[in-house]
């Protein structure tokens, strides 16, 4: 059996370089990171500083944050290519079969051909064919972690179990769909999990704020998207009343586009009707591979 590949890259910006040789110069960014290359995905621990004039070592540090995570993700990859969760429908878009060096997975034509998630406290990376359309990435990166909800015990490790500065409204309403899955939507599912009364409690409040204000706005756009992962993750179908309630909501586009996104196999005759609430041709042919 192969080893899997593993490299430490320590990088520093183009001014930290040109003041390395002054010591009295302090250091601009620099950033350390461990990758540890499986079949299939791409598990890197990450670290950031400036300032001072040295660049410290934290090899340890990473090579420790890469240990306590690697079983983790590949397990929790292996759960989602057997398929056991409603979100199949593009797994075959995966290379499952690649293992490729730390820094030599391009695709000819210069695009991406890996997909970023943030999971377990590490950054994955999930390799993908070359045909993968570039929507259908982003999907990949929702389907890996919604997945995680059937994947009994995900939750409950760190850093998800003892989140408690967590604030699932400001989560929901800022996070956009290119971003939540490299920041807060397995933080959201976490938090539905371990602790559903406080999940029940948030789902029925009143929405914050003076009637018709802004705050009141962004909680009411905030509980639409978070009543539509409650469905998902119940394993139901979102619906149509779901839909046009997310398109009469403050922010009905990012409404609607957290709604696709989060979307299981079980809504596939949604999507017409997902579309037509877009109501905006341009939108519907950016997420044409989704929407067919």
């Amino acid at each position: 059996m192969r080893r899997a590949a593993s490299v430490i890259v320590i990088a520093a910006s183009l001014a930290s370089s040109r003041a390395a040789a002054r010591p009295d110069v302090d250091m601009g960014t620099w950033s350390q990171q461990k990758v540890q290359v499986e079949t299939g995905v791409r598990i890197v621990a990450h670290i950031e500083g400036g300032g001072g004039s040295d660049v410290p070592d934290l090899r340890p540090e990473l090579q420790r944050q890469v240990a306590a995570s690697t079983k983790t993700v590949t397990s929790a990859y292996a759960f989602f290519v057997k398929g056991k969760h409603p979100f199949k429908r593009y797994l075959r878009y995966l290379d499952q079969v690649a293992r490729p060096e730390p820094d030599s997975y391009a695709r000819t034509d210069g695009g991406p051909r890996s997909q970023v998630i943030e999971l377990a406290g590490v950054q994955v990376e999930l390799f993908v064919t070359a045909d993968a359309p570039r929507e259908v990435r982003d999907k990949l990166a929702f389907d890996f972690v919604l997945a995680q909800a059937w994947n009994r015990g995900f939750f409950a490790i760190e850093p998800y179990a003892h989140d408690a500065t967590f604030d699932p409204l400001a989560a929901a309403y800022a996070g956009s769909y290119y971003t939540m899955p490299q920041t807060t939507l397995a933080r959201l599912i976490a938090f539905a999990t371990l602790h559903p009364r406080e999940w029940a409690a948030l789902l029925a409040a009143k929405d914050d704020g003076e009637p018709g204000s802004q705050r009141a706005y962004e909680h009411r756009a905030a509980r639409a998207r978070l009543r539509v992962l409650d469905r998902v993750l119940r394993d139901q179908a979102i619906g149509t009343a779901m839909i046009e309630e997310a398109a009469a909501t403050w922010e009905p586009q990012g409404n609607l586009t957290f709604l696709l996104f989060v979307s299981s196999d079980r809504d596939r005759d949604q999507h017409a009707a997902i579309a037509a609430a877009f109501a905006n041709p341009e939108i519907v042919k950016v997420f044409g591979a989704l929407l067919r």
